[in-house]
């Protein structure tokens, strides 16, 4: 089966949407150069440095909102986070993605407790190399930045992540190759149960006892060449859920 083709047979979760929001806006405030951007996307923190083109936040925000809502089509988003997580890096490769490794381990914490946010920057940083201290910068103004957001924003988020007792999330700052042109991503998954999740949980405590995380880090790089032949069928199969799944932070 073709990519254009797989795309097509897709199905997708309906989810939580928000409500729907005016593309004009939505396509200008990805249209801004030379300005680091921010988005929940579903149940994704999606974060730009400011050398990615509008089109290049466009199909990463739609890339990775189709590979969530096929996965959750497919299988628990909470319930059953590890095929979850297989068949979205599914979509992913073949619709244009490139991984190197995607494995999951349990987090440990050294300390006997520990806040999700700074699990995330801890990942982050063993991920990335030298003169890629920008996708850190831009997480950080992230979480910053969502940490103080409220209302339809942490709606958005809290109701595509968490279910009861469990959760699941990505992070993912994205910048471009100097050399390739290319969109290069540094990827942070996890999942995890706790014996209390709310709204806030990427910034509550958790002693090592409360919660149990499983998380996984890799570098994903975007084939344009590919991804362009899909560009347009993952758009027609999302339809208007970019516009609803999909909100900006200002960082």
């Amino acid at each position: 089966m073709d990519a254009v083709s797989f795309v097509e047979s897709l199905e997708l979760h309906e989810g939580s949407p928000m409500p729907m929001r005016m593309m004009e806006s939505f396509k200008s405030t990805l249209a801004e150069k030379k300005k680091a951007k921010a988005f929940v996307d579903a149940g994704s923190l999606v974060s730009f440095t400011e050398n990615l083109s509008g089109q290049n936040k466009e199909d990463v925000l739609n890339s990775t909102l189709l590979a969530q809502l096929a996965a959750s089509k497919k299988h628990d988003r909470q319930t059953d986070s590890a095929n979850w997580y297989k068949f979205y890096t599914d979509v992913l490769m073949k619709i244009g993605w490139v991984t190197q490794q995607f494995q999951f381990s349990k987090y440990h914490s050294h300390t006997g407790s520990f806040e999700m946010s700074t699990v995330v920057l801890d990942i982050l940083l063993s991920l990335v190399g030298d003169g890629e201290q920008t996708l850190v910068d831009v997480v950080k103004a992230t979480l910053e930045s969502f940490k103080k957001s409220g209302g339809d924003t942490i709606k958005l988020f809290d109701h595509n992540c968490v279910s009861g007792q469990q959760g699941n999330f990505q992070i993912i700052p994205c910048t471009v190759d100097k050399k390739s042109g290319q969109v290069v991503v540094k990827f942070v998954g996890a999942y995890f149960k706790a014996t209390k999740v709310d709204s806030r949980f990427l910034f509550f405590t958790y002693s090592n006892s409360q919660v149990d995380l499983e998380k996984a880090a890799d570098s994903l790089t975007l084939n344009e060449k590919i991804y362009s032949k899909v560009r347009q069928a993952i758009i027609d199969k999302l339809g208007g859920k970019a516009q609803t799944f999909v909100d900006g932070l200002d960082i």
